[in-house]
């Protein structure tokens, strides 16, 4: 019975031991994570009302409006900014008429011998170029960005095919277009054209708060008319039989409340950049107009800004993050920052199945990670390098199993 009890002991212990062993080879003995080069803000959180002057497009409300330029468009005086159709059936037609004008316009690009398309080198690189931009588009939300330069892609991956000598006609394709183009045209029932009233911004809608601020006191804002501008319990009017607005000024305002003592330092003229992560991918650049302080320890202020695009004409109430300052460098966990015999901080960074100490020159830490710097001659750790994030008896020339 002993002889039986020993036997089973035996077994259990070479299993245990050989399970040991499988685990010791499958499981790494430490964790890394790559290093990535990246943008850290230190800001100031608040809520900001967009001023801008603006006055309304009106018209014919009856009908289907199609716009035929982009918000944040510039345009002059009588220019046409949209067109008004008797249905939604022909609003439709007119989009679609105008993507199959695009296609045509594509095929003849790419039609006959263009001395351009036989830089190979040069069409190669955009190739990569266009889909990693694409890519990025894709990762930071912005899919409209994103949707455009996939037609860029695509285009440009054409031009590589025709360079290297791949024979594509588009003779037959063009005609296609054509004749559905014609026949599109045949369908759509047009009612009027809308033209702006003057220069300026096109945006296509309204959103009734174009006159709840007095445009022309913007530099005289109180931390009180601000945070009634920002209160949305406070109903918008929307003008009936608008058509569309004009922004009719390059300067435009983000108006906010901060805390005094935050924004000590700030003075009128000073370059402040804004990032407004909800609608705007980067962040924008402002001056300060204008910093009204109150006896309760706020103040009111204005930034003026005068860049302007499609996301930008249309804010209105936005949460944003007034940047006081900013660190670019690579981003490391925390738990992987190491102090050496020295009193050196640094990192261990994996190469092949070795460990290496590397200093690194801390410009911004939070608890859960640090951003160093990749120009400082104290830091040592390059892009994409692996540092070990976890493991035991970690030493400077280890050699990891």
């Amino acid at each position: 019975m002993l002889r039986v009890l020993f036997t089973v002991v035996a077994v259990l212990m070479i299993l245990c031991y050989g399970g040991y062993q499988v685990y010791t080879l499958v499981s790494p003995a430490v964790k890394t994570q790559t290093a990535y080069k990246t943008s850290e803000y230190h800001t100031i959180d608040t809520q900001v009302y967009v001023l801008r002057k603006e006055t309304e497009i009106t018209g014919s409300p009856s009908g289907v409006m199609v716009p035929t330029v982009a918000n944040g468009s510039r345009v002059a005086k009588d220019d046409t900014v949209a067109y008004v159709f008797e249905d939604s059936a022909s609003a439709e037609r007119y989009v679609e008429s105008l993507k199959i004008q695009q296609e045509i316009e594509r095929c003849e690009s790419f039609s006959g011998n263009n001395a351009a398309l036989t830089d190979v080198e040069r069409l190669d690189e955009e190739v990569d170029s266009n889909f990693l931009l694409y890519l990025d588009a894709l990762d930071s939300g912005n899919y409209e960005t994103a949707c455009d330069l996939a037609g860029e892609f695509n285009d440009t991956l054409t031009r590589f095919k025709i360079a290297t000598g791949e024979a594509i006609d588009f003779t037959q394709k063009k005609a296609e277009l054509q004749k559905q183009l014609e026949t599109l045209k045949g369908e759509i029932k047009q009612l009027s054209a809308i033209t702006a009233s003057g220069a300026g911004y096109y945006v296509s809608s309204t959103d009734g708060y174009e006159h709840k601020v007095d445009y022309d006191q913007a530099l005289n804002l109180t931390v009180d008319q601000i945070e009634q501008a920002l209160d949305t319990s406070n109903s918008s009017t929307v003008i009936e039989g608008t058509m569309g607005k004009l922004i009719q000024d390059f300067d435009w305002y983000l108006t906010c409340v901060v805390n005094v003592n935050q924004v000590a330092d700030f003075e009128v003229g000073d370059t402040v950049r804004v990032s407004l992560p909800d609608t705007v991918a980067e962040p924008i650049d402002t001056t300060v107009a204008a910093l009204n302080n109150e006896s309760d320890g706020r103040a009111a202020l204005i930034l003026k800004c005068n860049q302007m695009n499609e996301q930008l004409a249309t804010l209105r109430i936005e949460d944003a993050k007034i940047i006081l300052a900013e660190y670019d460098g690579l981003k490391i966990p925390s738990t992987a920052v190491r102090t050496n015999e020295e009193g050196e901080k640094g990192v261990y960074v994996l190469k092949g199945n070795i460990a290496l100490f590397k200093k690194i020159d801390i410009l911004y830490s939070t608890e859960d990670y640090v951003i160093v710097s990749l120009n400082s001659e104290d830091n040592e750790v390059k892009l994409y390098e692996q540092v070990i994030t976890e493991g035991k008896d970690i030493s400077d020339g280890k050699v990891i199993r």
